[in-house]
This record gives C-alpha cells, sequence and structure tokens, in this order.
C-alpha cells in the first residue's frame, strides 16, 4: 500500500519507513528489503 502511494523502490522504502517510526518515536524497525520484497511477489501471484 505504501509502496503504491510513493512509487519507491522496496529498498527505499525500508529506509522511508524506518524514518517515519522514528519520527513517531515509535520503537519499531520496519522490516527488511528481503521480506517486503518476499511478500510483494507472493501477493503478485
Amino acid at each position: 500500500m505504501v509502496k503504491g502511494i510513493f512509487k519507491l523502490p522496496l529498498r527505499e522504502l525500508e529506509g522511508f519507513l524506518n524514518s517515519v517510526l522514528t519520527l513517531m518515536n515509535v520503537p519499531l524497525k520496519s522490516p527488511t528489503y528481503t521480506y517486503i520484497n518476499n511478500t510483494f511477489e507472493e501477493r503478485r501471484s
């Protein structure tokens, strides 16, 4: 969903999500590029 809105490559999406979570003071990390890629590929098929 976020990838579709901001049209970012998956590697940049990971950094973007980490930045947003940091700015919101949420102690979480976004999923790794590998996880995002695998999930994206599974949903495509």
